[in-house]
């Protein structure tokens, strides 16, 4: 029985203890700038699956494993598709390979490009998806004369990112164009910062937008950006919050500096983006600011408010909370048979909450929160339909 038993745990233990131990992307980023990688027989023209095996004996992963494991058997082009909603991918020819999934497991992508001067550069990109989410980049400059992977500097590294954003970053399976996504607030359009490459190194090249759809303040009619003629965009931080609010502007149509350029102020409402401050012939805005916090009031002296009007007299008044749009009031003129103003409607578009207040329209300004939007050119793309 004793005997039994001891089998028993001896076979609970082989299947529960891994064959081999993994570095996780924590691990790999305290050194791998500091590491050189030796690649074994990698001579003038080493594939990615070469670079790759050299990497993964300096750095284990099992991500990377799984690469070199099942890429090993694939024709340039092909997939292996593991029964857990996994896939591998090899394209020695254009320099790729990864693991991808639609799952939480971790995944990588690896791509090398070729330099005029005979080096190449590789780099490895390791995503860990559960939490904590850990994404790295490891990226380096092969030497064929010493056979050498030398960490070297990315793209990544040198990006200067909006206050609050978060950045992620994808290699190309065909081409030489490396991309940065720069996520500013959730529900906004994703910017992608192209770099191309020079056949040396990569240099920034353009700034793409997903194409949206907006309203005006929450009114009934719906635009779609790119066919506002924006050409420039602006990511605006106030002093003191914590997020990012995106500016669109259009080109300019007098020599004159005086003459003041269109622009609109975004953010999110009930899943979709509006227009919470605009700028050009027809609307203009004030603020935005943080309103006094008074006795009985529901607000709280934290939201940043937006005061708009336009050429109808027609007025509103947008609440802000954390980059999001918490709620509108519109006030609207009422006008007799004469033509004559007999005092204005309020109504508001919210979510409901008792916090939700038209008095806010009359509340005394704290302080008033300037923004100078730093403007960048940029284009439109087609909507990502995920």
């Amino acid at each position: 029985m004793k005997k039994s038993l001891f089998f028993i745990l001896l076979f609970a233990c082989s299947i529960t203890m891994p064959a081999q131990s993994f570095v996780s992307n924590s691990d790999i980023s305290k050194g791998w700038r500091q590491k050189k990688i030796i690649v074994k027989n990698g001579g003038q023209a080493p594939n990615i699956m070469t670079l790759l095996s050299a990497f993964s004996k300096a750095w284990p992963v099992w991500s990377v494993q799984q690469v070199l494991k099942h890429g090993a058997k694939l024709k340039d082009g092909d997939q292996y598709e593991d029964p857990d909603d996994w896939r591998v991918l090899v394209d020695r020819r254009n320099g790729f390979a990864d693991l991808a999934s639609q799952t939480d497991i971790d995944q990588v992508e690896t791509c090398v490009w070729k330099c005029k001067n005979g080096h190449r550069v590789f780099a490895v990109s390791l995503y860990e998806q559960h939490d904590p989410v850990t994404n790295l980049l490891c990226w380096y400059d092969y030497d064929p004369k010493t056979q050498t992977l030398a960490p070297a500097q990315s793209p990544v590294e040198t990006f200067k990112k909006s206050p609050g954003a978060t950045l992620g970053w994808t290699l190309p399976i065909k081409g030489t164009d490396f991309y940065i996504y720069e996520y500013y607030q959730p529900g906004c359009p994703t910017l992608t910062h192209v770099y191309s490459w020079d056949g040396q190194q990569h240099h920034p090249d353009k700034v793409q937008i997903e194409d949206f759809r907006y309203q005006w303040f929450a009114e009934d009619d719906w635009y779609q950006a790119s066919t506002q003629g924006y050409t420039e965009y602006a990511l605006v931080h106030f002093d003191g919050e914590p997020y990012t609010m995106l500016c669109l502007r259009k080109p300019a149509t007098s020599a004159d500096p005086a003459v003041i350029r269109e622009y609109t102020v975004f953010a999110p409402f009930k899943s979709d983006m509006q227009a919470v401050a605009i700028l050009d012939a027809m609307h203009q805005f004030n603020g935005p600011f943080r309103v006094q916090p008074e006795e009985g009031a529901p607000w709280t002296g934290k939201e940043v408010v937006f005061y708009n009007n336009d050429f109808l007299h027609t007025n509103y008044c947008v609440v802000v909370n954390d980059g999001l749009v918490s709620y509108i009031v519109k006030c609207s003129p009422v006008v007799n048979e004469e033509g004559i103003r007999e005092g204005h409607t309020e109504e508001i578009n919210g979510f409901g909450s008792k916090d939700e207040t038209v008095r806010i329209v009359h509340a005394s300004v704290a302080n008033e929160l300037i923004f100078e939007p730093v403007w960048h050119p940029f284009e439109f793309t087609e909507a990502d339909p995920g």
